[in-house]
């Protein structure tokens, strides 16, 4: 039986396992488990049904592979927190654009920053509320769609692309998603920092599912994680 390696996700032949000594040698990144780890590990089957009370929609009867589609949050009261903090933020900005028009016009060229931070913050408590996420997994890639009103972004991959699935701490600002996921499940992010499936490919790294909770995280991750090491 191959085993996986967890570090790089290669295979793991017979011939770099020793039963005896419980050592199990990666070739490719020479890390060194325990093989009866590995093996548990292996065996471990996932699930195909969604955690109970998920709002992820599973669909396993695509002729090319599966489907897992994430809805709308709708607007959360994270969400219109930062929407009216948006709002009061250009009027602030249009407040003080039209005061300094009434000065030397060039006045109003150092509000230029502060509309670009204020529309910012209002795209990204939009973007929020309205975005659906679909995870299309055929027999030969992977494929991340983010649909949302502004900059909609569609990742693919082909499995032997990817060099690993895990859950890692968030790589990026997301001011209403950080809210909303603090009010969800406070202790645990204020202890482990706020964490999302991770997707690796070379040097691009996507993060996904940002809004699911952290139960949802953690079987999207388990599960695309064992498709990927049946694949490689």
């Amino acid at each position: 039986m191959n085993l996986s390696c967890p570090q790089c996700n290669s295979t793991i032949g017979a011939s770099d396992v020793n039963i005896t000594a419980d050592i199990a040698k990666c070739s490719e990144c020479n890390a060194l488990f325990k093989a009866s780890d590995l093996i548990n590990q292996n065996t471990k089957r996932i699930s195909m049904t969604t955690p109970r009370g998920s709002k992820l929609e599973l669909n396993t009867k695509l002729l090319n592979g599966v489907e897992l589609f994430y809805p709308k949050t709708g607007f959360t009261a994270a969400n219109i927190f930062v929407l009216l903090f948006s709002v009061l933020w250009l009027g602030f900005d249009t407040v003080w654009t039209f005061l300094a028009l009434n000065g030397p016009f060039y006045f109003a060229f150092f509000s230029i920053p502060f509309w670009i931070i204020g529309i910012g913050i209002l795209a990204s408590a939009i973007n929020s509320s309205r975005e659906s996420q679909t995870i299309e997994i055929s027999s030969e890639s992977i494929q991340i769609l983010k649909a949302r009103p502004f900059r909609p972004k569609n990742y693919s991959f082909s499995f032997e692309e990817v060099d690993s699935i895990t859950l890692e701490t968030r790589a990026t600002k997301d001011n209403a998603n950080d809210l909303k996921q603090l009010t969800k499940s406070e202790s645990y992010l204020l202890s482990k920092g706020m964490k999302n499936p991770t997707l690796k490919s070379g040097i691009q790294t996507v993060q996904f599912l940002e809004s699911a909770d952290f139960i949802e995280k953690q079987w999207i991750t388990d599960l695309l994680s064992s498709i990927l090491s049946k694949q490689k």
